[in-house]
């Protein structure tokens, strides 16, 4: 086997790994997300008890230090997620919403897949609602075909 040879079994091996890598970011990242959701949405519901009211939460969230994850990073009312992302929480009356926004198509496909379903009626993602769980790879990966140059955004509502 010559030089050249060598050279690209050594750029596939390379590549692989890349994305081997990249695939575990994903993973992780996304494991992190689903899990800090789920745990701000239980302490969401003790800390307003039912009753959200309708707009933001956000500051008031942030403004009690208990809430927000601590690998979840707060600048201003800004909440920002694992992977890049942008997290909202918003009232909706009896029930509330958190939005993450900014996921690619990866990411987007294992936070759906990593989510539980013990603690939100269902999600939302480029006009898809979803209300079962667990959601499987191939509803996940539907859902999360139309990544615009902002990202993909997924909204949880609240039981």
């Amino acid at each position: 086997m010559g030089v050249f040879a060598y050279g690209l079994s050594s750029v596939a091996a390379l590549s692989m790994i890349a994305g081997l890598a990249q695939t575990a970011n994903n993973d992780a990242a996304a494991l992190g997300l689903a899990k800090n959701l789920t745990g701000t949405q239980i302490l969401v519901t003790k800390y307003y008890g039912g009753a959200y009211g309708v707009g933001s939460l956000d500051a008031a969230l942030i403004a009690d230090q208990n809430i927000i994850p601590a690998d979840w990073t707060t600048s201003g009312n800004a909440i920002k997620g694992q992977g890049g992302t942008t997290i909202t929480f918003d009232g909706q009356g009896a029930t509330f919403t958190a939005t993450v926004a900014g996921m690619n198509q990866d990411l987007c496909a294992h936070v759906l897949t990593s989510s539980s379903g013990a603690q939100w009626s269902s999600v939302s993602i480029s006009g898809v609602v979803i209300h079962t769980w667990p959601i499987s790879k191939s509803t996940a990966s539907g859902a999360c075909h139309d990544a615009s140059s902002g990202g993909l955004s997924a909204v949880f509502r609240s039981i």
